[in-house]
């Protein structure tokens, strides 16, 4: 495991990583990106609510990318359970 250090809002943070340093760091820099563009759009928020707000942002985020991915999944298993029976019905 690699401890990596990271900026996020000016701040530092070390963290240790499984996945390695390359990896830790763009997910820094994502994270922090987000929060700076967050800060900029929310003025005089204090950083405690910035961070809430940014973590609520983020799990929006991954909330509607796994929907997406459950109904993109979904129509895929229909389409090859269609496929499937078209090729029984042909055998």
């Amino acid at each position: 495991m690699k401890t990596v250090e990271l900026q996020i809002l000016g701040q530092k943070l070390k963290i240790s990583s499984d996945n390695g340093e390359e990896h830790a760091r763009k997910l820094g820099d994502f994270v922090n990106a987000k929060l700076e563009e967050l800060r900029e759009r929310s003025k005089n928020v204090p950083i405690q609510n910035l961070l809430m707000l940014g973590m609520l942002n983020l799990a929006e985020d991954n909330f509607r990318i796994r929907e997406e991915w459950s109904a993109k999944s979904a129509e895929t298993a229909g389409r090859l359970k269609r496929m499937i029976d078209m090729i029984d019905e042909s055998a």
